[in-house]
């Protein structure tokens, strides 16, 4: 809900992430949720990509001046209430 995802496709994308080796799903003691964990070789891709994804982030905002950023950040907190709010 707080992404406005339907369930189907986050269990979809899970059911891949799972057959690829790199999650791992464990049933809840109550209820009908599930405990997702990444496994050593989720762990392994996670962290080749994630200097990737920091230095992309990084040449996205490279521009904006640190004011720029906050009013960045304050219209995109804006943008998620409204949507929140439907």
């Amino acid at each position: 809900r707080y992404f406005k995802v339907e369930a189907a496709a986050i269990t979809r994308t899970l059911s891949r992430l799972e057959k690829k080796g790199l999650i791992r799903r464990h049933p809840m003691e109550k209820g009908r949720g599930k405990y997702i964990e990444l496994t050593e070789a989720g762990r392994d891709l996670f962290a080749k990509a994630e200097p990737f994804v920091t230095a992309h982030r990084r040449q996205a905002l490279q521009g904006l001046s640190a004011t720029e950023r906050q009013q960045l950040l304050t219209l995109c907190a804006k943008v998620q209430a409204a949507l929140e709010a439907e």
